[in-house]
């Protein structure tokens, strides 16, 4: 007899339901509780990224731009070389600086997602999804992770690291050991986590009795392989002779680096954000002293970052992205800190079933009550950090829009292997360097000390030596005396202009030899 679609046992009378009411009670049993939130971040991190991209597609920073420029020597930098490995394997399939940007916006979207499994299994699900909702949206790691750097990678897999370190039952020791080790390939921050982690296991194994020198020897090689193998390689810690340590003793320094940092950990909320982070920061020492190992690490990684900052990098104070590796630490405490709070502490509830409330309605009232918070401080997030992360954004990529103009707008009658000569600040002109090989001019570009404009034989000699056809002016600088008495002498030729530049043909005899600057004094 043809027995139709197949059936499946009925839970209740016996009978057998139809596949497909089992795949719909298999849908409708799915833990969307937990699912949700992770869409919901992911979407916001993605979204918010790509959009920025595509309304202000320039790279605006000097970092960013020499990593587009070395992306075909991925050895030959002077970073670690995780990310340049990505950003080559990148670019031999599609060569082009959209791309990279969505690589690093696509980071920027895992690191969230990490730092949501590490915090949900840590501090609950309430926790997880409002600290990932602060990284997702703040606008320092928003502006950096939608240019070419390493910070979202980084995070990523540090962040997958302490999850696998706090993971119960024993270390998944081959994970562990990959993703610290690519983490610290990335980062040399990656080298201090891994002795944390390593110090975590040895505690570990102390307090259960069964710490033995073989397990501290051979931990110690499975989670400092990456390291060594860079340092034998090189040589050297820094790559490329590059100058990775400056130690220093000034007391001073700490001082000043703590400055440097506080404007960040505020989370653009002025003093209300101040005094989160503090809370957060205390909130998280009580956690570690109720035992919290997650809590125990992230404060050692905070104490060991900002030595490293005040006493042995040599970054200048003013560089943006020295904040970035903190964020997480701050993020979790305000996390924490507001999830104490009522009613978010009830998601801390998350995935009872309804014998645990025999009251269905109840149940229902508290989840209504779970979704309707959290969809309330999303909202006001999305309104508040959007616009800031724009405006951030927007700001930078002024900076060098005169920069990619001018590249765009050199004179098609001047052979593209012809010297330019360049006048104005470092960033400008060397966006012009990136935005001209983009626009296929071949040429030399060089760059003119700022003083040259000051005076007309100043100005003369220097384009005299460096044979430029043509001169790409930024800022005051185009209006100076130098430039107006050679341009009334005939000796520059105005072919082009825009917001922020000009751009002078530089004036050759008719037979081709070098140019006349003859009464340019």
């Amino acid at each position: 007899m043809d027995q139709g679609v197949p059936l499946s046992t009925h839970p209740s009378s016996g009978l057998r339901a139809p596949d497909w009411m089992r795949r719909l009670r298999a849908w409708h049993d799915w833990p969307w509780d937990a699912l949700l939130p992770v869409l919901a971040l992911a979407l916001i991190a993605g979204a918010l990224r790509l959009a920025l991209i595509l309304r202000y597609p320039l790279l605006y920073d000097g970092d960013a731009l020499g990593r587009w420029q070395e992306r075909g020597h991925p050895f030959a930098s002077p970073w670690v070389p995780l990310f340049q490995l990505c950003v080559y394997a990148l670019t031999r399939l599609a060569d082009a600086i959209l791309a990279v940007q969505l690589l690093s916006a696509f980071f920027g979207a895992t690191a969230t997602l990490a730092f949501w499994l590490l915090l949900r299994r840590a501090f609950g699900p309430a926790a997880a999804y409002l600290g990932g909702l602060l990284l997702a949206l703040d606008p320092l790691f928003v502006t950096f992770s939608i240019m070419p750097y390493q910070e979202g990678l980084f995070l990523t897999l540090a962040l997958l690291a302490l999850w696998l370190a706090l993971a119960p039952g024993r270390p998944r020791w081959f994970w562990l050991a990959l993703v610290l080790g690519l983490a610290a390939l990335t980062r040399y921050e990656g080298w201090l986590l891994a002795l944390l982690i390593w110090l975590l296991l040895l505690w570990r194994s102390r307090r259960a009795g069964t710490l033995r020198w073989r397990f501290a020897a051979g931990s110690a090689l499975a989670l400092a392989w990456a390291p060594l193998l860079w340092i034998a390689v090189q040589r050297n810690v820094s790559p490329m002779g590059i100058q990775t340590l400056a130690p220093t003793l000034d007391p001073a320094s700490l001082v000043m680096t703590l400055e440097s940092l506080w404007p960040t950990w505020q989370l653009n909320l002025g003093i209300a954000g101040g005094a989160l982070a503090l809370g957060g920061l205390l909130w998280l020492g009580w956690q570690a002293r109720r035992g919290s190992e997650l809590a125990w690490l992230l404060l050692a990684f905070l104490a060991g970052d900002l030595l490293l900052l005040a006493f042995l990098r040599p970054f200048s104070l003013d560089n943006l992205r020295l904040p970035l590796l903190s964020l997480p630490v701050v993020l979790t405490g305000v996390a924490g800190l507001l999830v104490a709070a009522k009613p978010l502490a009830s998601m801390e509830t998350e995935g009872t079933r309804a014998s645990d409330h025999p009251a269905g309605a109840g149940r229902k009232q508290q989840r209504r009550l779970r979704v309707g918070v959290l969809a309330a401080l999303t909202a006001l997030a999305l309104l508040w950090y959007v616009p800031i992360s724009a405006q951030r954004v927007a700001a930078y990529d002024a900076l060098v829009q005169p920069a990619a103009s001018a590249a765009g707008d050199l004179p098609r009658t001047l052979p593209h292997d012809a010297p330019i000569a360049l006048l104005g600040s470092n960033l400008e002109t060397f966006a012009f360097h990136v935005y001209a090989v983009q626009a296929g001019w071949q040429g030399a570009f060089i760059d003119l000390d700022p003083t040259a404009a000051s005076a007309p034989t100043t100005l003369a000699a220097a384009l005299r030596a460096t044979h430029a056809r043509a001169l790409v002016i930024y800022g005051p600088a185009a209006t100076s005396a130098g430039v107006r008495k050679l341009a009334r002498a005939g000796l520059l030729l105005p072919v082009g202009n825009g917001p922020g530049y000009r751009i002078w043909l530089v004036e050759e005899a008719g037979n081709g030899s070098a140019p006349i600057f003859a009464g340019a004094g």
